[in-house]
């Protein structure tokens, strides 16, 4: 079965297999192997679709040759597990001679900042934490003057910035922080500025080290009351959410279930799985579901939903003290992506809305100018403005305000052609 993903998986490891026997073969001995031929091939079986391939595992029944399906996912798990292997050490070394063929290039850049005069992110922090730690004096200042310090965000705080909080709360001799001066806020699960060397392992080992110790000089407080959602829906998160967070060391804290102060509404349900309606290919040799198809017909199915919730449900939110029924306002489509492959995810559901004439805002998803309408009356514009652009006057000529067939467009140029001051129409 070529569909399966495990025989894709092993048709993957024997293509490469025999793509570096043909070349060493074509080659002869002496030559030496293409290690980055083989890398891509590596990391293009661990990327995008291909990941899918090392997902499959059923260890049920017999593959082929004799051999146990459970055999063959124990050896193709073994590749995999190399693979990965290799491409951790490959990615060591070539950080490892970035870092020596770049520095000529960093040296270039700090002295060009200094000729300006100049600091760049990274330099403000320096220079604040290296004037901070050289100075006593300043310090001294710096904490008569700063009493109190309150870091919000802070699974997304740096080394270098650690070091200046230390600087401004703690006495020189300690690296605890004086009572009160500091009140840390933060969620190590939104912590997405690793780019900016902020680590979620580094949050954990100031927590740990604050609160450490039969009399730790910090509380830690969790706050895990959530005042917007009811109890089922918050049941929910909590049961779905859990395994997918569970404590990996210092480099994923334990999930931390919510509580519920709200309780559930009467005579109304709090979580709706709205069904696809045609999730399946019809270009597919076998019933499939697809994303491309659940994308075709899902946007009308959930805009039918809101305007079923709107007008005709019955059911009430909550807004301050009192119940009121759902209006339009009320409902948020989330969206994972706005865009996939250049195409706009959010303007299928935005048409079912407005063919239903449900207000709505849409937030995100492509600018006002990139939107198809928009686009349309600015190609108009131009072909007005500059008659000889063919480009603009076709593509004008083609869309929503006059539609215009390819084959009545190419008659018109084959039997008008171009003439001159405009493009023949």
């Amino acid at each position: 079965d070529k569909d399966n993903w495990l025989t894709r998986s092993v048709d993957y490891v024997a293509q490469v297999v025999r793509a570096v026997e043909r070349r060493e073969a074509l080659e002869g001995e002496g030559v030496e192997r293409d290690y980055d031929a083989l890398e891509e091939a590596f990391r293009t079986s661990l990327r995008g679709y291909g990941r899918r391939m090392w997902e499959y595992g059923s260890s049920y029944g017999l593959f082929g040759g004799g051999y146990k399906r459970s055999d063959v996912v124990s050896m193709r798990n073994a590749v995999h597990a190399d693979w990965q292997r290799i491409l951790l050490l490959a990615d060591g070394e070539l950080a490892s001679l970035l870092r020596e063929d770049l520095r000529s290039l960093v040296d270039l850049y700090a002295k060009r900042l200094e000729r300006r005069g100049a600091l760049d992110f990274t330099g403000l922090l320096l220079r604040a934490r290296d004037l901070l730690q050289g100075d006593s004096a300043l310090r001294a200042e710096m904490r008569a003057k700063y009493t109190h310090i309150l870091v919000d965000e802070f699974q997304d705080t740096d080394p270098i910035q650690v070091e200046i909080l230390r600087a401004l709360t703690c006495a020189d001799d300690s690296r605890t922080p004086l009572p009160g001066r500091l009140f840390l806020v933060g969620d190590p699960k939104q912590s997405i500025y690793r780019f900016r060397r902020a680590d979620v392992r580094l949050y954990e080992s100031v927590k740990k080290e604050l609160c450490a110790g039969d009399a730790p000089a910090s509380k830690l407080i969790y706050l895990t009351t959530n005042f917007r959602s009811c109890a089922s829906i918050i049941e929910l998160c909590n049961s779905t959410f859990a395994p997918a967070f569970a404590a990996q060391g210092d480099r994923q804290p334990a999930y931390v279930a919510m509580v519920a102060s709200c309780p559930d509404p009467r005579a109304q349900p709090t979580v709706v799985g709205l069904p696809v309606p045609r999730p399946y290919s019809d270009k597919t040799s076998k019933p499939k579901v697809t994303n491309w198809a659940v994308e075709q017909s899902y946007p009308d199915a959930v805009a039918g939903y809101v305007q079923w919730l709107v007008e005709k449900s019955g059911w009430t939110v909550r807004s301050g003290e009192a119940r009121v029924p759902i209006e339009a306002r009320h409902v948020c489509l989330l969206f994972r992506r706005f865009a996939s492959f250049g195409e706009d995810l959010t303007r299928p559901y935005v048409r079912a809305l407005e063919a239903r004439k449900i207000p709505h805002v849409l937030v995100g998803g492509r600018s006002f100018y990139a939107r198809e309408e928009i686009q349309a009356t600015l190609c108009a514009l131009s072909a007005i403005e500059r008659p000889d652009d063919e480009l603009a006057v076709y593509a004008s000529l083609k869309g929503p305000f006059f539609a215009l067939t390819d084959d009545a467009l190419f008659a018109y140029r084959t039997a008008v052609g171009k003439r001159d001051g405009h493009a023949g129409a």
